[in-house]
């Protein structure tokens, strides 16, 4: 298959996200890059020697990163390689070079978490869904600090999931005639959506330090799409 051919809408040479598959061949997950309707098998590609120059000059075996089952590996090497690997993959793909045999077709695969995950921090940043979520609340009422640092807290690793993936109704506590009624538990009566955008620090931050806007110049950070 030419890899030209490839070249389609979402997922063009210009936008090549990392993730994590399996195939029912092939049930190990190990990481993939997207491209049109297609996934590129990194851990084939890389065997095949495509990447060579990249590891070479970068000092590590991207095999050996590419048969993991997370991207945490990949992720934590310093941004000039993993540019180093791009350039060298859309390189490959506008030449033609991408052997067939590390092509698979996205409809054949399985897609898991990108990343090992030890936690994650979520910002309450919307104020439409700091509204929707604050019952009597209003503009007027919220906190003005709110405006200059909304509110973080840490959230449970496991409610992260792979897509498509069927989401249970959340269940709370609730007052079904007001504040003074007797509280009940079931499933949540309403519900308000989020879109949400994430980023993987890639590297530790040592402990007492934060991550500020400068750094995210220095500090290997991964955007992924699974």
């Amino acid at each position: 298959m030419p890899s030209p051919s490839l070249d389609k809408q979402p997922f063009t040479f210009a936008n090549l996200p990392y993730g994590i598959i399996s195939t029912p061949t092939e049930p190990k997950p190990r990481c993939a890059v997207a491209i049109g309707d297609h996934a590129i098998d990194l851990a084939k590609y890389s065997k095949n020697g495509s990447l060579f120059e990249v590891e070479s000059s970068h000092n590590f075996i991207a095999q050996q990163a590419f048969s993991e089952p997370a991207l945490n590996t990949f992720a934590a090497l310093p941004w000039s390689a993993r540019r180093a690997v791009r350039e060298r993959i859309q390189k490959d793909l506008k030449d033609d070079k991408v052997p067939a045999s590390c092509l698979v077709e996205l409809k054949n695969v399985t897609s898991h978490l990108p990343m090992k995950m030890g936690g994650f921090s979520d910002f309450y940043t919307s104020l439409e869904h700091c509204l929707n979520c604050s019952g009597e609340m209003s503009a007027n009422s919220i906190a003005k600090n709110w405006y200059y640092a909304p509110s973080v807290y840490n959230s449970r690793v496991s409610s992260v999931l792979p897509t498509p993936r069927d989401i249970p109704r959340p269940k709370n506590v609730y007052f079904s005639a007001g504040i003074d009624s007797e509280p009940k538990y079931g499933p949540t009566r309403k519900m308000d959506f989020e879109l949400e955008m994430g980023f993987f620090v890639s590297q530790p931050v040592p402990y007492g330090q934060a991550v500020r806007n400068a750094a995210f110049r220095t500090i290997p950070l991964q955007g992924l799409r699974n």
